[in-house]
């Protein structure tokens, strides 16, 4: 199946991709350029070397100057051009040995659709990329930053490749017509050193360990990679009938490095559906030129010639500009499972199918009531609770009706104008909106109410976990929906007709998909009959038994079924907890009721918790103190702070001594202050927590210091903190003033971000099977702990009143008064 390179490359909004290497670096940067601007993706294409001189076409602008000119002017023009070229002046240097600069222009092996000068631009320096990326945050840049001269394989001398250290998608690149050519200039770029990497002796044939080695050596295609950065090669197999024996071979070889995420295999030809120049053909067919120029797949027939027109060249050879149909250029993604960047998670969408007729019901069954909901409006808030990033919703019969519903939901609607036609064009519909930087698309039946989104949670864990294609849930063997497809198969899905869906693919990927099994058979129930809807209706005698105690919690409304089936569902399912403090554990000075004894439980049945808290300013010692003279005795290693949390999340990505400027109080400074170095002066990091003594002068040194390379980090994005007098500025205050003056958003660890739940399992050494969240706030524990894949239970002894619960799409598993209800319901040993 073939996808577009930004998909295989899985490029974001704001990524840096530098490619270095040989053998199509140009050809893939522009191809790149092209596809993301069909996708009104904004695209800056530099240099830190030299390039040719590309003439800009109307779209286009060509931008020429120094630094501070590119600073001010550059971000202006890509305001008004969705394609921007940038290097720093004209050279007098000259080639005219590259294949787009002579009269194969357009028909070349690279650049086809990319005419260029012969000249060359001298390139910019990599300091300027860094800053224009933290300027440019929706802006995806470009960079060639190293040559090759034309060859199909090259090693890096020792003042390149020139990355700048902005860059977050590394692509070392080679040509596979090198295979079984000799080690020499001709073929090989520095062929000296190539041998010198490989051991391979001058002159030999070029051997596919040869090519994976250089690919993946640290003084070779991985030579400059960046510590944040993802190495993804790309193989560049320009003959599409070749064998694809010899590049997984090569591909193979190179996952062996964990530092690579993937490996593209690719055909580089034309980069678009679009008007290529055909110079000089005399009086042949076009369709004869254009199926031997080797654009498309078969000969394309005479009657395309209607979308030509000719015109003289100052030669006064014939030039034919044509309308050609390029293929897409993957051949095939390669993931390596080991690589620790590959295994982050993956962005998953939601797909919300609501497009049907209910033609059997005989009425729209989307706004049929379920509890105090619609049920669109119900499905819809239980694909907003769940750990994806992006919800789309296909709509058809009664589009106006059904959208003016959720028209207060943070959804993106689509609108299928054929869903007559069957459930396959709504599945199509639905992918066209994915995002590009989303992986893998989860289609949930508008008519399905009663699946939650633990479901939906466990079927993305587990796609993140395997990067399975295809991940179908199970219940005592018989498989349902929701069903989740990776990209890799999204072309297929585009090509399904009539009321399949995705069933046909998962029959004929069947030994390649995953399976979860889950306790609640409602994955297999879906509303075709009244019979059907009174069975399935919330307000119906159908509440879940959760336990023999009359006062174990109210289950809300998306949770239809039980968590267990066993006799007492919480000791059963529940085996480690992440108990947030403040609303949960006391109030102000004072415990909580029932919280002394819930903790005392716990530590009597040997139930592992940690006390986690967004709080950043105090130090796990002193909380310890203060819950000490509450009555509750803990450890410190029972509590995780965000600071903390920061501070191990930066073990991640920080070397020991790295330098920080730090916004923060005793809590943070102290945790940081273990492994590295608290500074004034220069930093490679700025991380912000919250600081009652906060000035300007903190503000304007870190604007500075972000403005110029450090990363921007935030322990937790709360906006505001409850006071006696009210609501205070939080943390996030501070991060909007940081972030409103460098136009950099930060990376944030504390919840509701998955990162912080992550490190407080790894804390207590559990798995995310059985764990659970107990919280007062919606919007940082109940949300985070969804998006984490956990249990959540909320406490309404602190933020969240009955009210606001029932008002908030954010709905939690169970909740409690407040701890003492959840202990009175615990059962004991």
């Amino acid at each position: 199946m073939r996808v577009s390179l930004y998909q295989a490359l899985n490029v974001k909004a704001n990524e840096v991709i530098s490619f270095v290497g040989a053998g199509g670096k140009t050809t893939a940067a522009l191809r790149l350029m092209e596809e993301l601007a069909g996708i009104e993706q904004r695209v800056l294409f530099t240099t830190t070397t030299k390039i040719l001189e590309p003439i800009p076409k109307q779209d286009e602008y060509l931008f020429l100057g120094g630094d501070e000119e590119a600073l001010a002017q550059v971000p202006e023009l890509l305001r008004h051009y969705p394609k921007v070229f940038l290097a720093k002046r004209r050279l007098e240097e000259v080639d005219l040995t590259a294949p787009s600069t002579g009269l194969r222009a357009g028909l070349g092996e690279s650049d086809r659709d990319y005419p260029m000068r012969p000249n060359k631009l001298d390139g910019v320096p990599p300091s300027l990329v860094d800053l224009l990326a933290r300027q440019l945050s929706d802006v995806v840049i470009l960079v060639e930053a190293d040559g090759a001269r034309h060859c199909a394989l090259k090693a890096p001398a020792a003042y390149e490749p020139v990355v700048p250290a902005s860059t977050t998608i590394l692509v070392p690149m080679a040509d596979l017509t090198v295979l079984r050519k000799p080690l020499t200039e001709q073929h090989v770029h520095r062929p000296g050193l190539v041998a010198g990497l490989t051991g391979a002796a001058l002159g030999q044939p070029v051997t596919v360990e040869m090519v994976a080695a250089v690919l993946s050596h640290p003084q070779g295609g991985l030579k400059a990679l960046p510590e944040q950065a993802r190495a993804v090669p790309i193989l560049n197999q320009i003959a599409e009938d070749r064998p694809m024996d010899e590049a997984r071979e090569i591909a193979h070889l190179i996952l062996r490095n964990e530092r690579v995420e993937r490996v593209v295999i690719a055909s580089l030809r034309a980069s678009r559906r679009g008007f290529a120049p055909l110079i000089g053909i005399g009086k042949e067919t076009i369709a004869g030129v254009i199926a031997r120029s080797g654009f498309c797949d078969e000969a394309i027939p005479n009657s395309l010639a209607g979308d030509c027109f000719g015109k003289k060249t100052p030669r006064n050879d014939t030039a034919v500009t044509c309308f050609l149909v390029a293929p897409e250029p993957v051949l095939e993604v390669m993931i390596n499972p080991q690589s620790e960047i590959g295994n982050r998670k993956s962005a998953v969408a939601a797909i919300v199918l609501a497009a049907g007729e209910s033609q059997r019901f005989g009425q729209p069954k989307q706004l049929l009531p379920v509890g105090s909901k619609t049920m669109i409006q119900h499905v819809v808030d239980v694909a907003l609770s769940s750990p994806v990033e992006q919800v789309i919703v296909v709509l058809g019969c009664r589009a106006a009706e059904i959208k003016a519903s959720i028209a207060d939901r943070p959804v993106q609607m689509v609108v299928n104008e054929r869903w007559k036609s069957g459930l396959s064009s709504s599945v199509q519909a639905g992918l066209s909106a994915v995002k590009p930087q989303v992986n893998a698309a989860l289609f949930v039946l508008a008519d399905q109410p009663g699946v939650t989104p633990q479901v939906i949670a466990r079927l993305v864990e587990r796609y993140r976990q395997t990067r399975a294609p295809i991940v179908v849930p199970t219940h005592r063997g018989r498989r349902g929906n929701p069903v989740l497809f990776g990209r890799s198969l999204f072309g297929e899905l585009m090509q399904v007709k009539g009321d399949q869906g995705g069933r046909e693919l998962i029959a004929q990927h069947s030994d390649h998909l995953e399976e979860v099994e889950v306790e609640t058979e409602a994955i297999l129930v879906d509303i075709d009959t009244a019979d059907d809807y009174r069975a399935a209706n919330p307000n119906t005698p159908n509440k879940p038994v959760l336990s023999q105690s009359e006062g174990f919690g109210t289950p809300t409304s998306n949770l239809q079924y039980p968590i267990s089936n066993t006799q007492y569902p919480i000791s059963k399912s529940i085996n480690s907890l992440i108990i947030d403090l403040d609303g949960v554990v006391y109030r102000g000075d004072e415990a909580i009721v029932g919280a002394r004894e819930f903790v005392a439980l716990l530590q009597r049945e040997g139930v592992p918790f940690v006390l986690l808290t967004n709080n950043s300013t105090r130090t796990p010692g002193q909380y310890v103190t203060r819950l000490a003279q509450m009555g509750i005795a803990v450890e410190e290693g029972d509590i995780l702070t965000s600071a903390q949390a920061t501070a191990l999340y930066m073990e991640r990505i920080a070397p020991p001594g790295a330098r920080v400027y730090a916004i923060g109080e005793e809590g943070l400074r102290t945790a940081l202050g273990e492994k590295y170095t608290i500074t004034e002066g220069e930093a490679d990091f700025v991380v912000v927590g919250m600081d009652r003594g906060l000035t300007y002068e903190k503000l304007r040194a870190a604007t500075l210091l972000i403005r110029s390379r450090a990363r921007f980090i935030a322990t937790n994005p709360d906006k505001t903190l409850p006071t006696k007098e009210g609501l205070v500025p939080g943390n996030g205050a501070i991060i909007a003033a940081l972030q409103a003056a460098t136009g950099v958003a930060p990376f944030v660890v504390g919840k509701p971000e998955p990162a912080i739940f992550d490190l407080a399992l790894a804390r207590m050494g559990a798995g995310k099977e059985g764990a659970a969240v107990i919280g007062d706030r919606l919007e940082t524990d109940i949300l985070g702990g969804q998006r984490a894949g956990l249990i959540t239970i909320l406490v309404l002894s602190g933020a969240t009143s009955r009210q606001e619960l029932a008002n908030s799409p954010v709905k939690p598993d169970l909740v409690f008064d407040d701890l003492r209800q959840l202990y009175e319901a615990w059962p004991k040993s």
